[in-house]
């Protein structure tokens, strides 16, 4: 029987879910990290149950796990500004043109944005298909390591409400800004993201920069 294991991952942006597919639960699977989510509580449950439903198995909490140990000991150097990536295995159900637009996401690079656009250009898409691949990132229940974060949403008018090219992050805004800071900061300067935009940086991402 397939065995996933859980935990909670202390994180500059608050705790992280974590969980993985330990190896040999099954013949046809390896393991992998499945689970990583920062956002609010009934999200975090929502994906929970999905995995548990879709994985034919219950997560178990706090049990030994090499993946989640990795995992952890990944996102502290990323966080570190030590590591850019991420080479860990994933498990992803998810469907086709989900696993497209996630493939694509992973290879945008560190401290770089695109819009859902130009990702859905990416795989062979029209821009019109924007709206689906934003609807595929608000599937991906791997943050960060799968970065939707890099995606932004250059038509959004900022005056609406929320910040300039950010909306509908599961993780909630605020947390897709601070990534998008620290992968700026980490690069030593002014990333793409305030260059796509512009040059519109609002009050809020030069308070998030100056933090710790």
């Amino acid at each position: 029987m397939m065995r996933l294991v859980r935990r909670m991952i202390d994180a500059p942006l608050g705790p992280l879910i974590a969980g993985a597919v330990e190896p040999g639960g099954s013949s046809i699977e390896p393991g992998g990290i499945c689970l990583l989510e920062m956002g609010d509580a009934e999200r975090r449950a929502r994906e929970t149950t999905e995995l548990e439903e879709l994985l034919g198995a219950r997560f178990v909490d706090d049990e030994p796990s090499d993946l989640l140990d990795a995992l952890e000991s990944q996102l502290d150097a990323y966080f570190a500004g030590r590591r850019r990536g991420f080479d860990l295995p994933l498990v992803t159900p998810g469907t086709r043109f989900q696993h497209e637009v996630w493939n694509a996401m992973r290879s945008i690079p560190f401290g770089h944005t695109v819009s859902y656009g130009e990702l859905a250009r990416t795989i062979g898409r029209e821009p019109t298909s924007a709206r689906a691949v934003g609807a595929a990132s608000g599937r991906n229940r791997v943050s960060i390591l799968i970065p939707c974060h890099r995606v932004v949403d250059l038509a959004y008018n900022a005056s609406l409400g929320g910040l300039a090219g950010l909306r509908g992050y599961g993780g909630g805004i605020e947390n897709k800004q601070r990534l998008l800071q620290h992968e700026r900061l980490v690069m030593g300067g002014a990333g793409l993201f305030e260059q796509m935009l512009g040059g519109v940086v609002s009050e809020h991402a030069d308070q998030t920069a100056a933090d710790p």
